[in-house]
């Protein structure tokens, strides 16, 4: 394309499934503007096709056009906003445990609160440059705990930002309209966080080194193996292990919570609807879309979104019925395939 001499030369983004650092000086070799790497979410797409747009109208020139590609070892770029705390709102175990490694490696203060009544009753205690702010969550969810903190004069410009594994049009109106200022879906891409926290997080004149101090749950310190599983069908291990940054004790850790806290979702779904607890029901599918995702078990979460789906939008149970049928099998099969690859429990002698 570049030997065609078209006029004006077009702009050029690389797409693949390869990490950006492997091909990163290639492309600029070749004069691509930027890299897309899959999955490709909504605000990486945007950010890059407005980058080189923008880059191009104003230099004309491909090595003008665009910033560098984010890479998830370029953390430098985070030391203006480096040291400031965060509240992070959110009622899973697993999403909890893998956006504090990542925001406490990369030198942030992290406090945690359950639901959005802890969330509204720690705002008023603390100061917090950022609130990452879950949607579904029991007691209160993430939009009634974000309208209840904007009726407080003085944290009506804290900065919040909704995570939600939902990426519907109606679902970012309703974020907005509730007073948050921005929106990420999950499963929860690295340099997608990282540009929330430089978008929203002001400026500081001293920013501090990175922290040295990593938390890491005993359940990753000693871990019984570390090879990654192979050959699940359904499981895409690059993908989780890329939400994890490359982590792989934590996407160990996570594999094992997943097995122990999703195994018997379609059952709990089950008895929900038969209790008539549609929330419940919607909640635990949306629930184990999210971290299905997270893992990179692709196919469980796309048959999970269409349960949700469907109750959200108050289908027949007979439609409901034909998802859970569906869902079933998918997550039976990965859930055998896991539990065959993970170790057997260490005995403990008395």
């Amino acid at each position: 394309i570049r030997a065609l001499g078209l006029v004006p030369e077009p702009i050029l983004v690389m797409v693949s499934a390869y990490g950006r650092e492997e091909m990163l000086k290639e492309s600029e070799l070749l004069g691509i503007s930027g890299v897309l790497v899959k999955p490709i979410s909504h605000s990486l797409l945007f950010d890059v096709s407005m980058s080189s747009l923008i880059g191009n109208r104003v230099e004309g020139r491909p090595e003008d056009r665009v910033d560098k590609p984010r890479t998830v070892d370029n953390l430098v770029q985070l030391t203006p906003v480096r040291g400031a705390r965060i509240l992070l709102v959110e009622d899973n175990d697993i999403n909890q445990q893998i956006a504090s490694e990542l925001l406490i490696d990369a030198g942030f203060f992290v406090d945690l609160a359950e639901n959005g009544l802890i969330a509204l009753e720690m705002v008023q205690r603390a100061t917090y440059d950022l609130v990452l702010m879950d949607m579904q969550m029991p007691v209160m969810d993430g939009l009634s705990a974000t309208a209840a903190i904007r009726r407080i004069h003085r944290l009506e410009i804290l900065p919040i930002v909704a995570m939600t594994a939902n990426a519907m049009a109606e679902d970012r109106r309703d974020c907005m309209e509730a007073g948050m200022n921005d929106f990420m879906t999950k499963p929860i891409n690295p340099d997608d966080l990282w540009s929330m926290l430089l978008k929203w997080i002001p400026r500081r004149h001293h920013a501090p080194l990175p922290l040295a101090i990593t938390v890491v749950p005993m359940e990753i310190a000693t871990a019984e193996r570390t090879e990654l599983p192979g050959g699940i069908n359904g499981l895409d291990v690059r993908t989780g292990l890329s939400r994890m940054m490359g982590k792989k004790p934590l996407y160990l850790a996570m594999l094992k919570r997943y097995v122990a806290g999703q195994k018997t979702s379609v059952q709990v779904i089950r008895e929900a609807l038969n209790a008539q607890d549609l929330p419940m029901a919607q909640r635990v599918a949306h629930t184990l879309k999210g971290l299905s995702g997270t893992i990179g078990a692709v196919h469980v979460s796309d048959h999970a979104g269409t349960v949700e789906q469907t109750i959200r939008e108050g289908c027949p149970s007979a439609q409901i019925d034909l998802a859970l049928n569906e869902l079933e099998p998918v997550l039976e099969n990965l859930m055998r395939d896991l539990e065959a690859w993970m170790p057997p429990p260490v005995a403990t002698i008395i």
